[in-house]
């Protein structure tokens, strides 16, 4: 984060004396943007790696134990495949458009004489505000989403293997184990 934030500031410097609305965009690129793109790069290969690794080894050992209650209870997440990145494309809209108003805020705060905010420091406030509104509803409705997949998932494992148990198909063990690697799957 910190090599970023140099390397701003020295690939930046005509910004200032250009003009003080590219003082702005510079302020806020040194000090709000650096630190989450600074964040993401410091776990954009050990993240994806360990649950990666996690999903597939639940996956194979779920299908080693009962392959049809396993696929049964995978099926639940496929539709998350579809609607999360969708949603999330939604969301890193919003949060681009949000970048951008920040930048034109802090370049006409950076203009203002006297403290004085402008109505188009304020306009700017208010589109974050709702821009920030927008990015937690489709958050939260993508969490809700991804919830109820995995609970209902486990309750069809739950109700499919308690089925085959009393059958006499398999043992309760395998139904448990295989509730319980749905439950490791959530996260990753």
């Amino acid at each position: 984060v910190r090599r970023l934030r140099e390397q701003i500031a020295e690939t930046t410097p005509g910004t200032r004396a250009a003009s003080t609305q590219g003082a702005g965009v510079e302020i806020a690129m040194i000090i709000e943007e650096a630190e989450p793109i600074g964040g993401f790069t410091g776990i954009s290969i050990s993240e994806p790696l360990l649950q990666g690794g996690i999903l597939v080894s639940v996956i194979a050992y779920m299908l080693m134990l009962e392959p049809m209650l396993a696929l049964l209870g995978l099926a639940f997440f496929v539709p998350q495949t579809i609607v999360v990145p969708a949603l999330q494309a939604a969301i890193n809209r919003r949060a681009q458009d949000r970048i951008l108003v920040k930048r034109e805020a802090s370049g006409s705060i950076a203009n203002s004489i006297g403290g004085e905010t402008s109505r188009t420091v304020q306009a700017a406030i208010g589109r974050v505000f709702s821009l920030n509104m927008g990015i937690y509803r489709f958050k939260y409705a993508m969490n809700l989403f991804m919830n109820l997949m995995h609970h209902f998932s486990v309750a069809a494992a739950l109700c499919v293997g308690g089925w085959m148990v009393f059958e006499g198909r398999i043992e309760v063990g395998t139904v448990v184990a295989i509730a319980g690697g749905l439950g490791k799957l959530n996260d990753p």
